[in-house]
C-alpha cells in the first residue's frame, strides 16, 4: 500500500530544495528505491507542501477519464503525462495529473514506475 505525499528536504549547491514523494510499499524500509517522486526539485517549501497536501486530497477519487484499452495509446497517455508532470506549474492542475497517471499506470499494470 502507498503512503500519502510527503515533502523531503535536500541541500543542493548550499541552497535547500524539496521534493514531493511517497512510499510505493508502507511494509518496506524507507529507501529510495521504495520512493516514487513528483517532480525533480521545488525551490519553495510552502509550494512544495501545497502540492502534497493537494495530492493527498484528490487520494482515492476516481478521475472520469476513459482508459484506452488500446495498449500504444495507454502507454502515449502515461508519457504525454509525466512530461505535463515535469513542466506544469500550476499545483491543483499538477496533483490532478497526477492522480490521472496513477489511474493509467494501474491500468498498464505499471505500479510505482
Amino acid at each position: 500500500m502507498k503512503s500519502e505525499w510527503k515533502v523531503t528536504c535536500d541541500w543542493l549547491c548550499g541552497e535547500k530544495v524539496y521534493s514531493v514523494y511517497r512510499l510505493l510499499d508502507t511494509t518496506e524500509v524507507d529507501n529510495s528505491g521504495n520512493r516514487e517522486y513528483i517532480r525533480d526539485f521545488i525551490p519553495d517549501e510552502k509550494i512544495a507542501q501545497q502540492l502534497a497536501d493537494s495530492l493527498n486530497a484528490l487520494s482515492g477519487q476516481v478521475c472520469r477519464l476513459p482508459i484506452p484499452k488500446d495498449s500504444k495509446k495507454l502507454h502515449d497517455q502515461i508519457d504525454i503525462l509525466r512530461y505535463a508532470i515535469s513542466k506544469d506549474t500550476d499545483i491543483q492542475r499538477l496533483a490532478y495529473h497526477q492522480r490521472v497517471l496513477d489511474e493509467l499506470k494501474a491500468a498498464a499494470g505499471q505500479e510505482g514506475r
